[in-house]
């Protein structure tokens, strides 16, 4: 077999991990890098939902009251030039028993950056959140990380969340088939992304409106990374 054949091979092979997630690759990239949070091994039937690229006044108070309604709480990964003018929604995040997570000052690919600049990037996110008790989840802007990254990560006390179920919310927008995707997938211990983010991302407020209520019917807890992460070996 030519080179070039088995490239283009190899290439879909892992075109179809990212795309599919299946459960065993997400365990072995767990088991790969024991630096960064995948998914929770848990006895109990229950899962993160994490929503990157808040806050924004469009989507953000939707999906807090999609929570309050079904009894669900997330961990929210803010951007920080998109804290000041909202800083009630920060506010009212927490206040309902939620929690926030580090994604760096700008949406864009923070493997990209060089190490001052991430650095500087970080910090400044995480001054914006205040409140240095608060457990520390970072989540790189894209997903992609490097040693380097995850070494400023833990200097600055931070730990990389990244998780076991991507429905590529932010590429396909469709609630209906992003929903199947993850109900298809969903497991004890899982850790699922959405994505807030202004107008765009109206549609998230359905995909909640389709999945809390299925997940709770199905007898999970739907709760932020930290009380996840607290249920581990139950």
């Amino acid at each position: 077999m030519g080179v070039v054949v088995v490239a283009v091979l190899a290439g879909l092979l892992v075109a179809g991990v990212l795309f599919f997630q299946p459960l065993a690759a997400v365990r072995l990239l767990a088991k790969a890098n024991p630096d960064v949070l995948f998914l929770v091994d848990t006895n109990r039937k229950a899962v993160a939902l994490t929503i990157d690229d808040a806050p924004s006044r469009e989507v953000t108070p939707g999906i807090l009251e999609r929570l309050r309604r079904y009894d669900a709480h997330a961990t929210f990964f803010v951007i920080g030039d998109q804290v000041q003018g909202n800083e009630d929604l920060i506010r009212q995040i927490l206040a309902d028993g939620n929690e926030l997570g580090n994604h760096m000052m700008h949406d864009r690919p923070s493997i990209l950056l060089s190490r001052e600049d991430f650095a500087g990037s970080l910090a400044h996110t995480d001054s914006l959140l205040g409140d240095t008790d608060r457990p520390r989840w970072f989540r790189p802007a894209s997903g992609w990380f490097n040693r380097n990254m995850l070494q400023a990560i833990s200097g600055q006390g931070d730990r990389c969340c990244l998780g076991s179920i991507f429905p590529h919310d932010n590429k396909l927008r469709r609630p209906h088939w992003i929903a199947r995707f993850i109900m298809s997938r969903v497991f004890p211990g899982a850790i699922i992304i959405l994505h807030d983010g202004g107008p765009r991302r109206l549609y998230t407020l359905e995909v909640l409106d389709l999945i809390l209520p299925r997940l709770k019917a199905e007898g999970y807890q739907v709760m932020t990374v930290s009380e996840l992460v607290a249920t581990a070996n139950e």
